[in-house]
């Protein structure tokens, strides 16, 4: 089974969604940082909930792009250890 990613729009609804659950206004969740959390899902529904939840965490007031920024790169880190094999 593959699963396909979800197209932008489907993903801004889910998180408008959250949003609502979470009682999240526009004020606190600007439309900026919600194009942004979809944006950084690669249309994964579930990288953009986890971030938004850790964007939510992370701000003191507004959720900003940077905190989305910040937010996606905590739970994403880049950092990757290179695999090595040993042969005997």
């Amino acid at each position: 089974m593959v699963l396909e990613p979800l197209a932008k729009p489907d993903i801004i609804k889910i998180i408008k969604q959250a949003a609502k659950a979470d009682k999240l206004d526009a004020k606190r969740l600007p439309a900026k940082s919600i194009d942004l959390l979809a944006e950084l899902s690669g249309g994964d529904a579930r990288i953009a909930l986890g971030n938004l939840e850790l964007a939510t965490q992370l701000a003191k007031g507004a959720i900003t792009s940077e905190v989305v920024e910040t937010a996606a790169n905590d739970a994403c880190p880049v950092t990757i250890k290179p695999v090595t094999t040993t042969t005997t």
